[in-house]
């Protein structure tokens, strides 16, 4: 153990330092942008989100890239929430479909589309990112007041958190308790019964995707039944929660992704309950 310890110790990592003689902010962006895909695109990959917003930063004012960063730095601190269904969330918001957000082969024609929509209405991002960042904060006061998810520990996919920041966005929400106490249950009850049927652990863009429509399409009512039945409609081809999935089932919740739907009901059984059944 000594001996595997001191190998550790004395690894050595190595690094570059790439230092630009360019002036000009945009021609510094869109070269990092460039290395940073090239770098990654074999070998270990860091990840096509974070690659997709160093596009981003490319295409708009550093102060909109620098804004996302913050309300992740933000969340990630007081949520643990991850920088993935943040970036979906946003460039949904600004007209990307789910698929433009993650692929590798679309990034580059997926900005360029967003800085040419948004070229004479640069205004429109600063003020829908002061939306996103609301119905963000909004959602988390919701979780943590209302279920004692005080945390993204406690939830088994940060994506099913996508339709109530979309749904919340859609209606101007600001604070948990600009929602009524029926819209909160009717929240509540999709997002539960969503997390525990773990929905979106395959075809994450096509539901997705679907999902948001959905949400989209209702003017007034989180749409529950329309959510809970485009939900039956895929594997595992379930719609609620059974009482036998609860009582008297045991799992080891700490034990990798095994059980992991149990931790949504973790904190607060009583009230999970009654959301999932009402």
């Amino acid at each position: 153990m000594d001996g595997v310890g001191e190998r550790i110790v004395n690894y050595e990592l190595p690094f570059y330092v790439l230092k630009s003689t360019a002036s000009d902010n945009d021609e510094v962006y869109e070269k990092i942008a460039e290395i940073f895909t090239r770098v990654n695109s074999a070998g270990v990959k860091i990840g096509n989100l974070e690659m997709f917003l160093s596009f981003f930063a490319t295409a708009f004012p550093k102060e909109y890239k620098d804004s996302i960063i913050e309300m992740h730095e933000e969340f990630s601190e007081a949520y643990e929430l991850d920088l993935e269904p943040l970036v979906r969330f946003i460039f949904s918001r600004m007209g990307l479909k789910q698929n433009q957000i993650t692929k590798v082969t679309s990034f580059k024609k997926s900005v360029q589309s967003l800085k040419e929509r948004f070229s004479k209405q640069k205004k429109q991002i600063g003020d829908l990112l002061r939306r996103a960042h609301s119905s963000v904060a909004t959602v988390t006061e919701l979780l943590s007041s209302e279920l004692g998810a005080s945390s993204t520990q406690y939830i088994p996919s940060q994506n099913a958190l996508l339709p109530l920041f979309d749904y919340v966005f859609e209606q101007n929400g600001d604070g948990a308790n600009s929602l009524s106490s029926p819209e909160k249950k009717r929240m509540l009850r999709w997002f539960i019964t969503a997390s525990f049927n773990s929905i979106y652990s395959t075809s994450t863009n096509h539901k997705l995707e679907t999902d948001l429509e959905i949400s989209r399409k209702s003017k007034s009512n989180f749409p529950l039944d329309d959510l809970l039945s485009a939900m039956k409609g895929r594997s595992p081809h379930r719609n609620k929660i059974e009482k036998d999935d609860i009582v008297g089932a045991y799992t080891n919740v700490l034990r990798g992704r095994s059980g992991k739907e149990y931790l949504v009901l973790n904190e607060n059984l009583t009230k999970c309950a009654f959301y999932a059944a009402f």
